[in-house]
């Protein structure tokens, strides 16, 4: 599948950068593992980044990052970049975009915390993730998950611990 950029004003302020439509993802790693959300739906299974739309009270694509990563996996993180790692069309909604930003984990245990919208929550290592999310990514957003253990996380974050 071919993926369509859309295009975006590249200012660093996220206020800035204006998405229709958007669906924000997150691209982020616990302990050197990427948090992947598997759903599924009319039989049919999928991997996805934790992340969603943005909700009335979201003041930037960053605040939804940040807001999702709490509701669906149970973790405070920090927005590495406010200018997204890359923004694509939607590759199975049309008239969507997804927004992909980069954060970094602060503290909390993840777990599947909406088990009624995903079955599971994995935790795999960089390479298994771009594999399992396939068109649901850009090959930008798959390069930069191959190289997210080796970006540096923003001064104050502290590595945390899995159980």
């Amino acid at each position: 599948m071919t993926h369509t950029r859309i295009p975006f004003t590249g200012h660093a302020d996220p206020n800035q950068i204006v998405v229709k439509e958007p669906v924000v993802n997150v691209l982020i790693t616990v302990n050197g593992k990427v948090p992947i959300l598997c759903r599924s739906k009319n039989g049919e299974t999928w991997y996805d980044l934790p992340g969603g739309k943005p909700e009335p009270g979201d003041a930037t694509i960053s605040h939804t990052a940040l807001r999702e990563l709490e509701e669906e996996i149970g973790i405070k993180a920090r927005v590495v970049s406010h200018h997204p790692v890359d923004v694509i069309q939607h590759p199975h909604l049309k008239g969507t975009n997804k927004v992909f930003i980069h954060c970094a984990y602060i503290e909390g245990e993840p777990r599947n915390c909406l088990a009624e919208e995903h079955e599971d929550l994995l935790l795999v290592e960089p390479q298994e993730a771009v594999s399992l999310l396939g068109t649901r990514i850009s090959p930008k957003v798959g390069q930069a998950l191959l190289n997210i253990n080796q970006l540096s996380a923003p001064q104050g974050c502290r590595p945390g611990r899995l159980s």
